[in-house]
């Protein structure tokens, strides 16, 4: 019984590291990546731009590096930003005051 029950969380855990896996590797499609790169900058920036915003932000790394990132094994390098070289905010929009509104 024991063994069952092992062979069983086995199986789940080669399972959930495979789909992971693959969600993973459809989002980080190259296609993907430009519609990310092109959301987050302005909307008529030229290739090397966005290509510049790709790997300044980490996307150009080595696949099993993001991966590693994103299931949250690996430390994510802090994004710095080119005009001072300090650390930048990833998303800038987080940080923008939200005014609660009452009806």
């Amino acid at each position: 019984m024991l063994s069952f029950l092992i062979r069983r969380l086995g199986t789940m855990a080669l399972t959930m590291l495979c789909l992971t896996m693959i969600v993973f590797f459809l989002v980080n499609l190259g296609p993907n990546l430009k519609k990310l790169a092109i959301s987050q900058t302005e909307m008529h920036t030229s290739a090397e731009q966005l290509e510049a915003w790709l790997v300044n932000h980490g996307y150009r790394q080595n696949f099993f590096i993001r991966y590693g990132q994103w299931l949250g094994v690996m430390p994510k390098q802090p994004v710095t930003d080119p005009a001072t070289g300090k650390p930048a905010q990833r998303f800038s929009f987080c940080n923008d005051p939200v005014v609660p509104t009452f009806s």
